[in-house]
């Protein structure tokens, strides 16, 4: 799940994402990055949970992002996953990548574009299947039934 957005007085496109990786097993991750004009990366950070992500079965994710207030926040079958808030700032970015202003936070744009579905970065050999189910969009917490 990806929101995107350009953040004010700048050229500036700020993404915030919400995926897994797979270090072992597969855990819910966060990630935040910002491209320049051009699509030069400026900033690429993280904030991983020590939650797997549920295999072979239903579950209700639900996520908020918060622009106004540089905060991202999740839940996992209704449960918050508090080592996934992220309050201006993950933890960690990519060496070298601290954004425009040098501070590494999570600068949150007015997001104009919402993407659901399957992003792979690298290569797998593992096969993926992954089926989305009463998606809901809102401006505030729905829950989950």
């Amino acid at each position: 799940m990806q929101a995107t957005g350009v953040l004010a007085g700048t050229q500036t496109v700020a993404r915030y994402n919400f995926g897994g990786t797979r270090a072992g097993q597969a855990n819910f991750v966060a990630n935040y990055a910002m491209a320049g004009p051009g699509g030069v990366l400026q900033q690429d950070c993280w904030n991983v949970s020590r939650v797997s992500i549920p295999e072979k079965r239903w579950a209700c994710l639900e996520w908020q992002y918060d622009g106004t207030s540089d905060e991202l926040r999740f839940w996992a079958d209704s449960q918050p996953l508090r080592d996934m808030t992220v309050i201006r700032r993950g933890d960690g970015c990519v060496p070298g990548k601290y954004g425009p202003d040098g501070s590494g936070q999570w600068h949150g744009p007015v997001f104009n574009e919402i993407r659901i579905g399957w992003e792979q970065y690298g290569t797998s050999l593992l096969p993926v299947q992954v089926w989305v189910d009463d998606l809901v969009l809102d401006g505030k917490r729905v829950g989950c039934p």
